[in-house]
């Protein structure tokens, strides 16, 4: 990921500096204030814009239990962004907003629920939410689709975050979708496979398969007039400071 790319490299720059002044310690606290102000400047932007991208990875609660697995479950030709379970019992809205079970994926609390529980059976699970109608069906072969129908013309485009719940035996698994965005009416597949094991240790039938949504965040629509992200001016005017007073204080050294 690019982002995480940018934050690698600022910490080995920032690391590689501190190495060369290890004097450091000292000069923060005998400095003036413009010297500490550069400093905590670059160092606070930078752990803001580490913390902002460590709360998003959502996959990290994958593999935890039961081998789950991303990849387990995809939407329009992707993997989902995370997981988690498995848990024992039946799925619910109660259950997925259960903070116990650390499913909010960063997010406000899931609102909707959009169950298949006839597996096989086209067209077995409806519901109605931000202005459309969706439909659910889950194969019993791994194959999924939703259907989407706009009675209001002005409804579309929405985008929606997704949480797809696969039930079998007595243990269901969550995969999380992120801000998945529906231009249009029609109908979009995916795939699932169960890899948790059942009290036999083989890997049950799907039971159900439940969709809990909750409204996204539309793209702009001219990504290109988006400003840069405060953070990363926050962390380029405190290294720039800090380089300046360093060179000043390394002339003033060589001089004297």
């Amino acid at each position: 990921m690019a982002e995480l790319q940018v934050i690698v490299n600022l910490v080995n720059f920032l690391s590689g500096f501190f190495k060369r002044h290890l004097f450091m310690n000292i000069m923060i606290k005998k400095e003036k204030t413009p010297f500490r102000l550069a400093f905590l400047l670059a160092v606070t932007g930078l752990l803001t814009l580490g913390s902002a991208f460590t709360t998003n990875a959502y996959a990290a609660s994958c593999g935890t239990s039961g081998g789950l697995d991303t990849i387990n479950v995809t939407f329009r030709d992707s993997d989902s962004d995370g997981c988690g379970g498995v848990f024992s019992g039946n799925d619910s809205l109660t259950a997925v907003n259960d903070s116990a079970n650390n499913l909010l994926f960063g997010g406000t609390n899931w609102l909707y629920e959009l169950k298949d529980d006839s597996p096989g059976a086209p067209g077995s699970g409806s519901a109605s939410f931000l202005g459309l109608d969706w439909t659910l069906s889950a194969g019993s072969t791994g194959s999924w689709t939703l259907t989407i129908a706009d009675p209001n013309p002005a409804s579309l485009p929405v985008a929606t975050d997704f949480l797809a719940v696969l039930k079998g035996s007595n243990s269901w698994a969550a995969y999380f979708f992120d801000n998945e965005v529906f231009n249009s009416t029609g109908t979009s597949a995916g795939t699932f496979n169960i890899v948790f094991a059942n009290g036999g240790s083989n890997d049950p039938d799907l039971s159900h398969l439940t969709l809990y949504a909750r409204q996204g965040d539309l793209p702009p629509t001219n990504p290109d007039t988006v400003p840069e992200p405060s953070i990363i001016w926050l962390i380029g005017i405190g290294l720039m400071s800090l380089t300046m007073v360093l060179s000043k204080q390394s002339k003033s050294a060589l001089q004297a």
